[in-house]
């Protein structure tokens, strides 16, 4: 595939109709008229040749009626870029009040940016499996005292692999083999400490609140 162009798709539907345009958008790079595909929980992004997309969605807009696509895009030299919008077969293009080498910078700039913290997610879920597994192969004795330290770790990857992880935070924990040891470790030093504080407050609401009656089972006395 020659100079092919940057895209990026966007669409709202139901979950189930979602499933079935992914898997359209899937078969197609399968079939190597897309390449590069990165799937993120609100968009699509691929990369592919200019006269090769529009029949594909003007196909996918009609099978899908009720979905509106909007399809930005913008030539890998960064000299052509636009917007346009699908919906029940027909084709609309959207007027670009930017300048148009400004607005193709964006758009790749965004792709390359979701490629990335795609792959940061998918290095730090390739981290917690390593991890899981070893945890895995200890014994019940040992995994109860570890409880702490494994509630810390997955607690990490949840917070790592979120989509609106700071750009700078994710690029520096980039340079790391294992990002979510390194979080992890950090986070667990953090909880060190005196908690008795912490603890007599909790102790006092519940004496105060009295709702421990209400949502547990107390002893019955003589």
């Amino acid at each position: 595939m020659s100079d092919p162009a940057q895209h990026i798709l966007t669409w709202q539907c139901g979950k189930d109709e979602d499933k079935m345009i992914r898997e359209a958008l899937q078969v197609c790079c399968d079939r190597g008229k897309f390449k590069d595909l990165c799937q993120t929980a609100s968009s699509v992004q691929f990369r592919a040749r200019l006269k090769v997309v529009p029949p594909f969605l003007t196909d996918l807009s009609r099978q899908h009626p009720d979905v509106c696509f909007t399809q930005e895009w913008a030539s890998a030299s960064r000299a052509e870029a636009g917007k346009t919008v699908y919906s029940g077969g027909e084709r609309t293009e959207t007027p670009n009040h930017k300048d148009v080498g400004q607005y193709a910078y964006e758009i790749w700039r965004h792709a390359e940016q979701a490629e990335t913290a795609l792959q940061f997610a998918h290095k730090v879920e390739a981290n917690w499996q390593e991890y899981r597994q070893k945890m895995l192969s200890l014994s019940k004795e040992a995994l109860i005292e570890k409880a702490g330290e494994i509630a810390a770790v997955k607690l990490t990857r949840d917070v790592l692999a979120k989509p609106g992880l700071d750009a700078e935070a994710r690029e520096y924990l980039d340079r790391f083999e294992n990002p979510l040891e390194v979080v992890s470790d950090s986070w667990l030093s953090e909880q060190d400490g005196d908690w008795s504080a912490a603890f007599d407050h909790v102790l006092w609401v519940l004496r105060s609140h009295e709702d421990a009656e209400i949502d547990y089972e107390t002893e019955q006395t003589m």
